[in-house]
């Protein structure tokens, strides 16, 4: 026994001196240096599934025999992979299954259509046994991928054609794994049913290899459990016992609240973690509404910078900061977020220079197009995210100019790895490669079975931004590169007459985006003819709000319609075009304060920005304003029905309707920079803080308590990113719902699209942060 304690003391000063030392690095030094941020994954959600306590178990499979062993394909109708009992590597017993796979197959993938060569299941059938006692799934497996940087595979539970659901997301969990060695894989399983499992999969997906690489991969399975842990919390409003809080902190300027729905000592403490000293001591404020009730901690007081914690009864928070740059952080994350998605760079302990066999052909010349930035958890690439992207590095590294030059002058130095992309990317008459599905690692060399062939096409919305990004880079290069800037301007100069001869101006995205486009284009430039078809564009934008209070439950008015005459509301189930209508009119505003039109511009800014403000308050004391409209009569019916009510025909639903598509981080994001943008006329500390809750929400004001962003705040989870590995600064794409429902959902398992990484969240961060002014 005395033994047993003396280790375990080891081990604890070992885990507190291990948290030192990471709480000690300088991140940003890693960013200057062009590498990749290091993890202090000790704050991490898969730290604590790796150390829940297991309450109860059960071995189902030692993998001392094949009999219940099944192998299965997704796309061909031949098993690729082959399995064997084996004693080269075993965790218990005499045997473990050895998988053994190639990682491609010797044919062209379908561009957009085929992302894998093949899915190939290891499964271990069941006789619908229940196991509805147990709550996690555990398996340990010993990966040999010679030469493979990042290695992930997929845990699938299979439940009586329930699970995995209709959309083949819910039952399905990414793992990434530590090469040549023995992990424990687990999969948390409370929100599934599981009263008839008929089988447990592995998934290899055959996704090519890098060129130093092996094209044959093997992985040893043994002891496959059923567990009964403590489950996490996955579904609701409130915050299961815990205080939600911003865990990135609070500007000192700014609002400070946090909360909980355990509702019992009458009030709450602020303490100083450097002394422990009680530092604010009040009642904690009573909030109820239709979504729960609630302790509200408001300590907005308090604005000696400063690490702190909130105690209320015998809760508290983990440590925050308050300071005058409390989002500096992130901004440092989100950098490293692109740096590490690069494509055709070599970036260390991820992949090394990617992808030179992809390309299009133009005119018999055959153009390499990597470069610029992977998009999301997979490999692809899109012309509207990397130009979305260019824009805001571009505009933020200007801002930082005087006062942090070493940030500019890295924000300015990504933006430009951008804008080489875009610019080799350019053809006539608009064609661009606007998107390609990519999926795979392939050799580099053009002219085999692995080559990524791109095709050109139009896309109108794409253009408008890549105009953004020209503009603003040409702002940036005007004393420091005058032919690069010459070479910016013409661009957005040649894409603003093209995109102006289309006939597509009846159109509430084109309209905005041609607004937004539009004056930037005239700031650039002068040209009155443009500030005349902006104008003229701004008023049809008009034509599409609400002006006066519907006859509802809640008179609402403000909101735009995508098409007035058939009810359909302006917004977005995920992926984000246009993040407010009024951005542009804004700019009008700000250019042009004594035109006619200035009072009827800031008509449509006020009203947009309360109805945004008054639907806020429907979900306090989150505040996370609420996705979109929705009038009856469609597919959606079922779905729209478990929004608020506004009368017989009309719903608001605080999580868009969706289909397998899900996550709301770039939907929140986006009404935060409609409020921001608004902010910058009315100047209304309200409409301040909400658009501050937006953010907040992403870093662990929400019912999770969870940080959304990968390695900044408390329990972030593991991210879907499959090729490249969990990224500090990632962002997930967002809490969903389960089913039709209409409350927040979150629940353990990695999988595309809600625990994904894509990089258009990111950028909405900096496009929000860089309108609140951080500073």
């Amino acid at each position: 026994m005395k033994t047993l304690y003396t280790i375990f003391v080891i081990i604890v000063l070992c885990i507190a001196c291990t948290s030192k030392k990471t709480d000690e690095i300088d991140y940003s030094s890693y960013l200057y240096n062009s590498t990749p941020m290091p993890m202090d994954t000790s704050k991490s959600l898969q730290y604590l599934w790796d150390h829940k306590k297991i309450y109860d178990s059960c071995v189902v499979d030692n993998m001392e025999s094949l009999e219940n062993w099944k192998m299965s394909t997704e796309i061909g109708k031949e098993n690729v992979a082959t399995i064997c009992l084996s004693k080269e590597h075993v965790f218990e017993g005499k045997y473990a299954i050895k998988f053994k796979a190639p990682t491609k197959l010797k044919r062209l993938l379908k561009q957009n259509d085929e992302r894998f060569w093949e899915w190939q299941y290891l499964t271990r059938e069941f006789k619908n046994q229940d196991f509805t006692k147990y709550n996690r799934v555990s398996i340990r497996i010993f990966p040999d991928f010679k030469g493979h940087q990042k290695l992930h595979l997929l845990i699938i539970l299979n439940n009586d054609g329930n699970v995995p659901d209709k959309y083949f997301r819910d039952g399905i969990h990414m793992v990434m794994l530590k090469n040549h060695q023995w992990n424990k894989v687990v999969m948390e399983i409370p929100h599934l049913p599981r009263n008839q499992v008929n089988g447990i999969s592995l998934v290899y997906r055959l996704q090519g290899n890098e060129k130093d690489a092996a094209d044959t991969i093997v992985y040893y399975a043994d002891q496959l459990s059923f567990e009964k842990v403590e489950a996490d919390y996955y579904e609701g409003w409130g915050t299961n016992g815990a205080i939600s809080f911003s865990h990135s902190g609070y500007n000192t300027n700014s609002k400070k609240t946090a909360f909980t729905s355990f509702k019992g000592y009458p009030s709450f403490k602020v303490i100083d973690v450097a002394n422990n000293k009680t530092v604010l001591e009040k009642p904690a404020k009573k909030q109820s509404n239709s979504i729960g009730d609630y302790a509200v901690f408001d300590f907005s007081e308090l604005n000696t910078a400063g690490n702190y914690k909130i105690v209320y009864d015998d809760v508290e928070t983990r440590p925050f900061p308050i300071k005058k740059d409390v989002w500096l952080p992130s901004i440092l994350k989100t950098i490293n977020l692109f740096f590490t998605e690069r494509c055709g760079y070599n970036i260390p302990g991820i992949h090394n220079v990617c992808h030179s066999d992809w390309y299009t052909v133009y005119k018999g010349d055959t153009v390499a197009l990597n470069g610029g930035w992977h998009d999301a958890g997979d490999l692809s690439q899109g012309y509207l995210n990397t130009s979305e992207a260019v824009y805001i590095l571009f505009k933020l590294g200007r801002k930082f100019k005087k006062n942090n030059p070493e940030l500019s002058e890295r924000l300015i130095n990504e933006a430009k790895w951008g804008l080489k992309w875009l610019h080799n990317n350019r053809f006539e008459n608009g064609q661009r490669v606007y998107w390609t599905t990519i999926d795979s690692w392939s050799d580099g060399k053009i002219g085999n079975f692995d080559d990524i062939v791109a095709n050109r096409s139009e896309s109108w919305p794409d253009m408008y931004y890549s105009i953004n990004a020209e503009v603003e880079a040409a702002k940036e290069f005007e004393k420091s590169d005058i032919p690069m800037a010459a070479l910016c301007k013409q661009h957005a100069i040649k894409d603003w007459g093209f995109l102006e001869k289309q006939n597509n101006k009846d159109n509430l995205e084109i309209l905005s985006l041609a607004v937004s486009s539009g004056v930037k284009v005239f700031e650039l430039i002068g040209d009155m003819r443009i500030k005349k078809k902006v104008i003229e564009y701004a008023n049809q934008i008009m034509s599409y709000q609400q002006q006066e209070p519907m006859n509802w439950k809640i008179p609402l008015s403000g909101f735009f319609y995508k098409d007035k005459s058939a009810g359909d509301f302006f917004g977005y189930s995920h992926h984000v075009i246009v993040a407010s209508p009024i951005a542009g009119i804004v700019d009008l505003c700000k250019l042009f304060p004594h035109d006619p039109n200035y009072s009827t511009w800031i008509k449509s800014i006020e009203l947009y920005a309360n109805y945004l403000k008054n639907t806020a308050q429907l979900t306090a004391p989150y505040y996370l304003v609420p996705a979109r409209l929705y009038k009856l009569g469609s597919d959606e019916d079922i779905q729209i029905k478990q929004g608020i009510k506004m009368d017989d025909q009309y719903y608001l639903r605080i999580f868009p309707v969706w289909t397998q598509f899900r996550g709301n981080s770039s939907i929140v994001l986006s009404q935060g920079i409609g409020l921001a943008c608004a902010n910058q006329i009315l100047n209304d500390p309200e409409i301040k803080s909400i658009c501050e809750a937006q953010l907040q929400w992403m870093v662990g004001r929400n019912p999770f308590c969870q940080s959304l962003m990968y390695g900044e705040g408390y329990d972030f989870a593991p991210q879907y990113s499959a090729a490249c590995g969990d990224i500090v600064g990632g962002i997930a794409t967002g809490i969903q719902t389960h089913g039709d429902n209409d409350i927040p959902y979150w629940q353990a398992t990695i999988f595309p699209n809600y625990k994904e990484i894509w990089v258009q969240p990111s950028t909405k961060w900096l496009e929000l942060l860089e309108l609140l002014d951080p500073l």
